[in-house]
């Protein structure tokens, strides 16, 4: 849960994110009939690193969080991708209360359209190294 509330936060912390989808970003799944575009952070898988203290207050793990951007049309898809990658890659410090040692852009998933719900689709992962009590 730590990963995912640090990649919400940097998002509704970015201006460039605000500016096209307000408070619109959304853990696990976005409600039913919410506006596009939007923003549904996930959880993927998390690894915990070894350490050399087994009895210390902290350890390190790498979460790789997924971001999915959903939006009306295929120009405003990749504009909000781009803003997603902007607030989110190569940030490290602490935000959301989550001590960030580094967050890196992974995989891009492939560009989606749904001709039912008539949205286009594409996914961003990031590996969000992180420390964990």
């Amino acid at each position: 849960m730590r990963a995912e509330k640090a990649i919400r936060a940097l998002l509704l912390a970015a201006p460039g994110v605000v500016a096209l989808v307000a408070d619109r970003v959304y853990p696990g799944q976005a409600p039913q009939g919410v506006a596009f575009p939007v923003l549904v952070v996930s959880h993927v898988s998390t690894v915990e690193t070894p350490t050399i203290d087994a009895a210390a207050e902290f350890g390190l793990v790498q979460s790789r969080i997924q971001v999915a951007v959903l939006a009306k049309d295929y120009p405003a898809q990749k504009a909000l991708l781009e803003e997603v990658r902007k607030a989110c890659n190569h940030y490290r410090g602490t935000v959301a209360g989550v001590r960030v040692v580094s967050v890196m852009r992974d995989l891009v998933g492939p560009d989606q359209r749904d001709d039912d719900m008539q949205v286009y689709l594409q996914t961003v992962d990031f590996r969000v190294t992180h420390f964990e009590p």
